[in-house]
C-alpha cells in the first residue's frame, strides 16, 4: 500500500463528539444517529451528484480517546444554520476501498483498517489528525487514514 498526498478540503455537516467505547454499545452510540439525521435532512440525492463524507478529527489522543465525527458534504454543496465546518487536513493518507451493502461494508472496512495498523510489521503510523470516509455512491466507500 502506497501513501497518497491530499490537499486540504472544506466539509460542512452535522457533528458529534464521541469515543470508540461509546460507539461499541448501541444505547450510547452517537455516530449512527448523526448519520440518520443528516441523511433524513439532506437525503440520498447527494449520492447522485456529490460525494458524501464522514470525517473524524480533533482526536484527544489515539484510537482510545475522544474525537469529533462529522457527516457532511463539500462546503457549498449543502446549506443550513446547523452545519458545522471542518477541514480535511492536507498530508499523507492511506486509502482503503470497499463496495457492498451499507452500513455493513463500512464497519467491515474499518475492521480491516484497525487490523492493518495493529500488524507489528505495519510500516506506517496513524497521525490521528484527520481521517475520513468518502462515499462516491450508495454502495461504495473509500476510507482515508492520515499517516506520518
Amino acid at each position: 500500500m502506497q501513501p497518497i498526498t491530499l490537499t486540504a478540503k472544506q466539509i460542512v455537516g452535522h457533528v458529534v463528539r464521541t469515543d470508540n467505547q461509546l460507539e461499541s454499545q448501541q444505547p450510547s452510540q452517537k455516530i449512527a444517529p448523526m448519520w440518520q439525521g443528516f441523511m433524513s435532512q439532506y437525503g440520498q440525492s447527494l449520492y447522485q451528484k456529490h460525494e458524501v463524507y464522514g470525517v473524524y478529527f480533533d482526536y484527544e489522543s489515539d484510537h482510545t480517546g475522544s474525537y469529533s465525527a462529522l457527516a457532511g458534504a463539500a462546503s457549498g454543496v449543502i446549506e443550513g444554520s446547523e452545519l458545522h465546518p471542518c477541514a480535511i487536513a492536507p498530508g499523507q493518507y492511506l486509502k482503503f476501498t470497499a463496495q457492498g451493502k451499507m452500513p455493513d461494508v463500512v464497519v467491515n472496512l474499518w475492521q480491516d483498517v484497525w487490523q492493518y495498523f495493529a500488524d507489528a510489521e505495519c510500516q506506517y503510523q496513524r497521525a490521528f489528525d484527520t481521517d475520513f470516509e468518502c462515499y462516491t455512491s450508495a454502495d461504495s466507500v473509500d476510507i482515508y487514514i492520515g499517516i506520518h
